[in-house]
């Protein structure tokens, strides 16, 4: 795909050498306090000009009265005053001939038919003067290569290139944010669309999908403006990279409260499952999940198969474990007689299940390693199966040495088989380890019901 003319101008939206904040404050709390404070706390290496005529300082930066008494011309305007003056600053923006703006003001088509004519007379300036616009009643930006921290959110987003993530939602946004945080997984950028008055879902998907400094995308929706762009574009965009999707909005409740929220209407979940599987978008059900996806698709081995071994310590826990697996279409395949052979020399006489799943058994905690160690040497080279899945209790054995020894054969390249780890039970040495884990990228799980949904969405098994 091209780079695109609307791609050129996002260029300048999220890499702007200078950002000027209409409504700046200097009282904590306030959205334009926020968003200076941002900006200067992530680093912003740009000029900064916040714009109040009532005050002479934000954050210990300089005030200007109005964005025309600015002597250079910004490249992006951050908004964030009463809807009715947005208009009237909006033009002013034209005439300085700023490229960019983001409508951070709530009070537009939402709010009914007096916000839909200022949305409109808006959308006229953007038109006549060539300004891309972002929101209005939107969260705003961020960007981690140009230190855009652009929004009103109160917390730092974890800087790397794991995902993107474009949502209608500042609240579903936030809440993500701190999902991904708690999973070691690095945000590249992130916008929140609003109402979508000029540029909208699609046009930062199309744009993110060019960008080769994020791995995955995240999509959270509440409404489409154009849904069968958003199959052409998701359809070039998922040749390149993961793209995970979450629909909100999907019962009728649920829909009649998406309208009054960005003014935009859902369809039905049986629409959104049509168009993601065209698309081949990964549908996801919650925010939990997202991040279970994100762990398959950033995982240092890809399952590329639903064809698992299971690993567990106990004969109980390993049946319910099966069940688990096979009602989301994880299968659970005989081993080849080669590895059967070598797991069953490796195991104690006393466990009973001895194929797949495979049941290490109550024993010694060194004996438990040794038999582990055998276990993952034997199946790395069994042609059955496409992964091995190893499920933990935090009470059974050495959390680090377990760790460690499942990050060696999920990294070292002569082993053929992703590993993931179902960890249940929190206890000493527990979190360092999963954390561990997690910076090797060994997908891990706290339950067996995410793990297997987890899979099952990566695999589109369902």
């Amino acid at each position: 795909m091209p780079q695109s003319k609307t791609g050129s101008e996002l260029d300048r939206i999220f890499n702007p050498k200078s950002v000027v904040v209409i409504g700046a404050s200097d009282k904590p709390g306030k959205h334009g306090n926020q968003i200076v404070k941002n900006l200067k706390e992530f680093g912003f290496e740009g000029i900064i000009y916040p714009v109040n005529p009532n005050i002479n300082a934000v954050e210990a930066i300089r005030t200007y009265r109005s964005v025309l008494d600015i002597d250079t011309k910004p490249d992006l305007a951050i908004i964030v005053i009463p809807a009715s003056g947005v208009p009237h600053v909006l033009g002013q923006c034209a005439k300085k001939e700023i490229k960019g703006a983001v409508i951070i003001s709530g009070g537009f088509s939402e709010a009914g038919e007096s916000g839909k004519d200022l949305q409109e007379q808006c959308l006229r300036i953007a038109n006549s003067s060539g300004m891309r616009i972002i929101g209005p009643n939107c969260a705003g930006l961020f960007s981690a290569e140009s230190k855009l921290h652009a929004s009103i959110a109160t917390q730092q987003p974890l800087p790397g290139s794991d995902l993107a993530i474009i949502s209608q939602s500042g609240s579903l946004r936030r809440v993500l944010l701190m999902k991904t945080k708690d999973a070691l997984l690095g945000v590249s950028t992130y916008v929140n669309v609003g109402n979508q008055l000029d540029l909208d879902l699609c046009d930062f998907l199309e744009y993110f999908g060019n960008d080769d400094k994020c791995s995955s995308l995240v999509v959270l929706i509440e409404g489409l403006k154009d849904g069968r762009r958003f199959i052409e574009t998701a359809s070039e965009v998922t040749r390149k990279k993961p793209v995970i999707a979450l629909a909100v909005g999907v019962s009728e409740p649920g829909r009649r409260t998406s309208k009054s929220h960005t003014s935009t209407m859902i369809s039905s979940l049986e629409v959104y499952r049509s168009a993601f599987q065209k698309a081949g978008v990964i549908e996801v059900e919650s925010l939990d999940q997202v991040c279970d996806v994100l762990a398959f698709a950033l995982a240092a081995g890809r399952f590329m198969g639903h064809r698992i071994a299971l690993i567990c310590p106990g004969g109980g826990l390993a049946i319910h474990a099966t069940d688990i697996f096979q009602s989301r279409g994880i299968v659970l395949p005989k081993l080849s007689d080669n590895t059967a052979r070598e797991i069953e020399k490796s195991l104690t006489e006393v466990v009973t299940i001895k194929t797949n799943p495979i049941d290490l058994g109550a024993v010694s905690k060194d004996m438990f390693l040794d038999s582990y160690k055998r276990c993952l040497s034997a199946l790395s080279d069994d042609s059955t199966i496409d992964g091995i899945c190893a499920i933990t209790l935090s009470d059974f054995y050495f959390p680090r040495k377990f760790a460690d020894l499942t990050v060696e054969f999920s990294n070292t390249k002569k082993k053929k088989k992703p590993i993931m780890v179902i960890w249940i039970g929190e206890g000493e040495g527990v979190a360092s380890a999963k954390e561990g884990l997690r910076r090797n990228r060994v997908p891990i799980f706290n339950s067996l019901n995410s793990a297997a949904d987890g899979l099952a969405k990566f695999l589109r098994l369902r």
